[in-house]
């Protein structure tokens, strides 16, 4: 009996966004607000986010976009022990985008998201500087198996661990998907 594949970044922020109510229509489905949400976030506009989303308006995308800030909470910069990152692909019109999402492994507070069209080390490096702007200490930090982790993480002199289990029978890949189910 095949198991169900472990839940994507766009999953995960789904259903965050459903369970907060953050978008009152359902004209346009909650998967592509939230892509347009986390690539205007990523500092594309509207009208590039609402191209590589398609079938999305760009007054659309604005919405979302103001949908999702103003449900955020404001993360604060605090102490923290250990955060976790896990990063998936997404295609937007046969385009390949990566969204990084990272959460304190503590709290399980949603700390940042972004995405970019390049998974390549500068932009997880990117990344991971944006998370350490939400710290006042340098935190340990646990990530999956992506190759856009170690040299970053070692360019800023950071403690950090790769998860690397073996795929479980539910077809969880590794802790840091674990974590992220809550399982």
């Amino acid at each position: 009996m095949a198991s169900a594949p472990p839940p994507t970044v766009t999953q995960i922020v789904c259903e965050w966004a459903r369970g907060r109510n953050v978008f009152k229509r359902n004209k346009v489905p909650i998967e592509r607000k939230v892509q347009a949400a986390i690539l205007c976030a990523s500092g594309f506009s509207y009208r590039r986010a609402s191209e590589l989303t398609g079938g999305v308006s760009y007054v659309a995308v604005h919405d979302a976009f103001t949908a999702m800030t103003k449900a955020l909470p404001l993360t604060e910069k605090k102490h923290r022990r250990c955060i976790a990152i896990d990063e998936t692909e997404a295609r937007f019109k046969g385009r390949v985008g990566f969204f990084w999402l990272a959460r304190d492994a503590d709290t399980g507070e949603l700390m940042t998201f972004r995405c970019s069209l390049s998974g390549s080390p500068e932009d997880g490096a990117k990344f991971i500087d944006s998370v350490l702007r939400f710290c006042t200490n340098r935190p340990l930090v646990r990530v999956g198996r992506g190759p856009n982790y170690p040299r970053a993480l070692k360019n800023l002199d950071l403690q950090f661990q790769i998860d690397t289990t073996p795929i479980s029978p539910s077809g969880i890949r590794e802790k840091i998907e674990r974590w992220f189910l809550g399982s």
